[in-house]
């Protein structure tokens, strides 16, 4: 399997439901994550609404200075295509690997 067809499988079992991922973070240490990508298991709270409009002080990124009154959108982050998020149920947060530090994947659960 080549790493295009590898990254789509990995990416069909983080949207059907809860996966566990064994990979080698930067450190060289070995992680166990529960995680999901999937909509039906993560919390709706995590999912930002990507229509909002972030109202700021002061947007660091561009250093333009606004008042509440006057809402900035966010800069959009350049995704990076070698780079997985997730949300990790254990943490509670949004948490991200390498698809190549990918030491093993399982379902554990499918709603």
């Amino acid at each position: 399997m080549d790493s295009g067809e590898y990254k789509e499988y990995v990416n069909s079992l983080l949207s059907k439901g809860i996966v566990e991922v064994v990979f080698t973070k930067k450190d060289e240490t070995t992680r166990r994550m529960i995680c999901s990508t999937s909509v039906n298991v993560v919390p709706k709270t995590a999912f930002p609404d990507k229509d909002k409009v972030e109202t700021v002080r002061e947007n660091r990124l561009y250093n333009v200075r606004t008042s509440f009154d006057n809402p900035v959108e966010k800069p959009k982050r350049k995704q990076n295509p070698d780079v997985c998020s997730v949300w990790d149920f254990e943490k509670d947060a949004w948490r991200s690997f390498k698809y190549d530090s990918i030491i093993s994947i399982k379902m554990k659960d499918v709603p």
